[in-house]
């Protein structure tokens, strides 16, 4: 199986949402689990033509120009769910110092800047809203041992 139809099983089978991604949820949705809607997604006009994204010790990207969608949804990349808030639950043990998702995503003046496991998630997301990101390479490539 080709890896395009591997993608295209795994959003059906989770129905069009990123199977790693952490679930919208809103105050309808609590009162009937069984009927929830669909992540919202990104239209052409949350995007813009080009972002620019600087690759460093994390992977920076330019507030400016960048619509409050398609902010959140890159700190939505960055976000994941937390594996000790559910079991402490599954256990019903207390909960109330275990956040229920754990973001990973950091707010600067002009840049958010997401952790550089994040990049290829955001280029997947990228080529299903047809955004088109600019990487610069700004990392050390570091040296070889031995």
């Amino acid at each position: 199986m080709a890896a395009e139809q591997v993608d295209a099983v795994i959003q059906a089978a989770t129905g069009g949402a990123h199977p790693l991604d952490v679930a919208f949820i809103v105050e309808e949705d609590e009162a009937q689990p069984w009927k929830r809607r669909p992540p919202p997604t990104l239209s052409a006009a949350d995007c813009p033509a080009q972002i620019q994204a600087v690759l460093s010790n994390a992977i920076y990207f330019e507030k400016e120009g960048m619509t409050p969608a398609l902010a959140n949804r890159l700190i939505r990349l960055a976000a994941f769910q937390n594996p000790e808030f559910y079991r402490a639950q599954a256990m019903r043990l207390p909960v109330w110092n275990k956040p229920r998702v754990i973001g990973c995503a950091t707010s600067h003046p002009n840049h958010w800047a997401l952790p550089r496991v994040a990049s290829m998630r955001q280029r997947t997301s990228s080529r299903r809203t047809g955004l088109h990101s600019r990487f610069l390479t700004n990392a050390c490539p570091g040296k070889r041992s031995g």
